[in-house]
């Protein structure tokens, strides 16, 4: 043995090399992490309205509905949920193609969950969502698109319990009755009356709605008569070109918070 080690020196001894050092690559500066991509809805009808008051009505805990309660501006439809860094997620941008913003959204009954209170729809809403989703573009290119949500996937919350679904539950079935007892609807009114979607957002899981940024809409831009390009025209290839004409009602990128639907139920994990 020691002839065998003879030739072997010791790490603590002066001079002895030290072992190499395993190499880790670096994490991403621009990570993908899960964005929300939505279709945000606004303006209820008078149905949608007495819907709505039913239900704050019914929610006496007042804590738990400045918690749970999706206010006005924050009602949406989640179209997808992809996987994106943020380089990726501002490249998102609609197409100019019909079917244009805003668009008529008729509301079914509502959703058989125990915690969480939403909205279903029906087969030709279902399509009219599943269309404004087939208008954004600008996907990364080898990242397969998110397939469109299936129509018992589609719902519009009114209530989630973000992080206190225990204490929701024990509401919901009060306010879904005092939604079932509101006067029938008049012929041709959805039952739980119907919203506009107004633009397309998509955020960060977690991050507040406050972070919103717009998304612009490519190829909108008209050629001028004569031809020639007019000032400031741009690139309306690239979606950072700022001066491609932005409608009023089009499309917000927002950075956050949709839950992920339930794998048996649908129901939003809360």
């Amino acid at each position: 043995m020691a002839e065998v080690n003879a030739g072997k020196r010791s790490l603590d001894e002066p001079g002895a090399a030290a072992p190499a050092k395993i190499a880790r690559a670096a994490p991403p500066a621009d990570p993908r992490v899960k964005h929300a991509l939505m279709l945000m809805v606004q303006n209820g009808d008078a149905q949608f309205t007495a819907m709505a008051q039913a239900c704050d009505t019914n929610c006496s805990d007042a804590d738990l509905r400045t918690c749970c309660k999706q206010t006005p501006d924050t009602l949406h439809f989640t179209l997808a949920e992809p996987m994106l860094n943020g380089q990726e997620a501002a490249n998102l941008h609609l197409s100019s193609s019909a079917p244009e913003l805003p668009v008529h959204l008729r509301l079914a009954g509502l959703k058989p969950w125990a915690r969480c209170l939403a909205a279903s729809v029906g087969e030709a809403t279902a399509d009219a969502v599943r269309a404004q989703y087939g208008r954004v573009q600008g996907w990364p290119a080898g990242l397969a698109t998110p397939a469109p949500r299936k129509t018992d996937d589609l719902h519009l919350s009114m209530y989630r319990g973000h992080g206190r679904g225990p204490a929701l539950g024990r509401l919901v079935p009060g306010m879904k009755k005092a939604v079932a007892a509101l006067p029938q609807p008049a012929a041709g009114t959805a039952r739980c009356g119907s919203v506009q979607g107004m633009r397309i957002a998509i955020k960060v899981m977690g991050a507040g709605y406050e972070t919103a940024r717009t998304l612009i809409v490519i190829g909108a831009v008209d050629e001028p008569a004569d031809g020639i390009a007019g000032e400031g025209d741009g690139d309306v290839g690239s979606p950072a070109a700022a001066d491609v004409p932005f409608p009023a009602a089009e499309v917000l990128v927002l950075a956050a918070d949709v839950p992920v639907p339930a794998a048996m139920s649908n129901e939003p994990k809360l």
